[in-house]
Parts: C-alpha cells; structure tokens; sequence
C-alpha cells in the first residue's frame, strides 16, 4: 500500500507489485523495470522521469495520473486504463497494449513507435506531436481526437474507426501508412481512405 505516499529515487525493478495501490502517490526518478503491475491502482498519481520498461501492467489503472517523461518501452499494458491523464513527454516504443484507454488524454509529445494498440481507445485525445511510427493501430477509435502535427509514418490504420479527413489532413501520413480502408497512404483530401471497410 503506497497511496499518498511519496516516493523518490527508489527500485522496484522485477519487484512483484500485481494489485498495488498508488492512489494519488508522488512518484519521481523510481526504477520499475521488469516489475509485475498488473490490476495495479494509479489514480490522480503524480509520476516523473521513472522508468516502467518491461513491466507488466495490464489492467493498472491510472485515471486522471499525471505522467512526465517516462519511459513505457516493450511493457505490456493490455486493457490498462489512462484515460482524463497528462501522458506528457512519455515513451512507449515497442511496448504492447492493446485495447488500453486513453480517453480525453493528454499524450502531447509522447512517442508510440512499434507499439502494437489494436483496439485501443483514443477518443477525444490530445495526440498533437504524437509519433506513431510502425505502429499497430488496427481497430483503434479516434473520435474527436486532436492530431496535429501527429507522425503515422508507417503505422497500420486498418479498420481504424471514427478518423476524418480533417483529421488526417493535420498529420502526416507516406507511402508506408495503411489507412483505415486498407489502402496505402499518403492520405489524399476526398479519398474516403479514413473509412474503414465494413463486411
């Protein structure tokens, strides 16, 4: 039990921390590496520049977290639950969560690249600046999220749903994207390419 607390400069590397409680911890420069976090408990937790590689984390929650410059890269998130956070500056390269929410969340600056998100939930997110690079994106759902600027640089989009031209038209998109209709990019304005192929 570390809710409220405040913790710094602390290792839990490979620590078995499954259905922790973090509630509304301060948590700055820890060291989780390879630590099991699954059903973990994160909200209103205030975390910085500590490092989550490898962990696993499927099903934490960290509703309406703030989060800053920390590192997510090959964790396995499934299910795991973001959503009304601040996911500032945060690296999640190669790591594998699918279907995790990040509802109305704050991704501003963070980077994705290989990360596989099928089914995952981005709607009404702040993704301006996001690098989504080779990323698995398939199934995921957009609805009003804000991509500005947001890199899908050989991402895989098919069957992504709720994506408008607009939206596209604000991010950047080559040759190597796979857009939701399983045609390839770059996008193209009146190309219908954002919707995805129904059966």
């Amino acid at each position: 039990m570390l809710a409220e607390a405040r913790v710094r400069n602390t290792i839990f590397r490979k620590a078995n921390l499954r259905h922790g409680r973090f509630q509304s911890a301060v948590i700055e420069s820890c060291k989780f590496q390879g630590a099991v976090l699954s059903n973990s408990s994160f909200h209103h937790a205030r975390i910085a520049t500590s490092d989550f590689s490898e962990t696993e984390f499927s099903g934490a929650q960290f509703l309406r977290s703030q989060i800053h410059s920390c590192r997510f890269c090959a964790a396995q998130g499934t299910d795991a639950n973001f959503s009304n956070s601040r996911l500032k500056s945060c690296d999640f390269s190669r790591a594998s969560l699918g279907g995790a929410k990040f509802y109305q969340t704050d991704l501003s600056g963070s980077q994705f690249d290989r990360c596989w998100l099928r089914g995952a939930d981005f709607r009404e997110a702040q993704l301006n600046g996001v690098l989504f690079g080779r990323a698995d994106l398939t199934e995921t759902r957009f609805r009003g999220a804000m991509l500005l600027g947001a890199d899908l640089r050989g991402a895989n989009l098919t069957g992504a749903r709720e994506l408008t031209g607009q939206q596209f038209m604000q991010a950047r998109t080559d040759e190597s994207t796979i857009l939701p209709n399983g045609t390839r990019g770059p996008y193209r304005r009146h190309s219908g390419a954002e919707r995805p192929v129904t059966a």
